[in-house]
């Protein structure tokens, strides 16, 4: 995630250095970073790896359009698990997102997978 340059990244690709230096001062807290919001579900295609960062603007009407995204959506593919995600790096636009997957984060109960979710 770190392939683009610091232009590029100031420019709003790939991830902002301020994630990694987020990431790095939870290390030890083990916990997901503030303004994120997670789902998993089970993946049907090729089974393999894959993971897949693509900045989000949010756009307020009134307001100019933005120069930097402000989120991140994530999709993170491990043989048939799917985790997707998004991280709003300006937490005051953070939104609720709804995707059809079960969501694990932030915790609304106990997480169950679809009844239809391949078997072993």
């Amino acid at each position: 995630m770190r392939v683009f340059s610091e232009a590029d990244r100031d420019r709003g690709y790939g991830l902002p250095v301020s994630e990694y230096h987020e990431l790095y001062a939870l290390r030890k807290e083990r916990r997901l970073l503030p303004a994120s919001q997670f789902w998993a579900g089970p993946y049907e295609g090729v089974r393999g790896w894959s993971i897949r960062v693509t900045p989000l603007a949010v756009r307020v009407d009134g307001l100019p359009e933005p120069e930097r995204p402000q989120a991140y959506a994530m999709t993170i593919l491990l043989g048939q698990l799917v985790l997707q995600g998004v991280r709003f790096t300006t937490p005051s636009l953070q939104v609720r997102v709804s995707i059809r997957l079960p969501q694990f984060w932030p915790p609304a109960g106990p997480v169950t997978l679809p009844r239809d979710a391949p078997k072993r």
